[in-house]
């Protein structure tokens, strides 16, 4: 089972790649704020679409974030493992899931140009 969160920006999908390494680390320092954690060392796997965070935040860990759309719209997709564990009355994982998906997308959205 899976949390899946999307993000779209008026981007190309190339400018969105570029600059998901860095947005990343952002995101997940948002995540770790929002519930009050500590956070490691981030680690991350490329992927064909995308990438997976394998460190940095350990509720946060396996989450894939895959980059897609078309010319003129990017899509960002974000698949949170989940089970019935991560229910923990708070939402904590689901808070720090939406705070890690809107930083990045946000980041993203400043950091690069709308399509033209």
């Amino acid at each position: 089972m899976h949390l899946t969160l999307t993000q779209y920006l008026d981007t190309e999908i190339e400018l969105v790649t570029g600059a998901l390494d860095a947005a990343v680390v952002d995101g997940l320092d948002a995540a770790a704020n929002r519930i009050g954690a500590e956070r490691d060392e981030v680690a991350t796997e490329v992927l064909d679409d995308g990438l997976r965070v394998d460190r940095g935040l350990e509720i946060l860990q396996g989450s894939r974030i895959r980059v897609g759309g078309t010319d003129r719209l990017a899509v960002l997709e974000f698949t949170v493992p989940w089970s019935a564990d991560d229910d923990d009355g708070n939402g904590t994982k689901l808070l720090a899931s939406n705070a890690f998906a809107n930083t990045i997308a946000a980041r993203i959205d400043g950091q690069v140009a709308p399509a033209a």
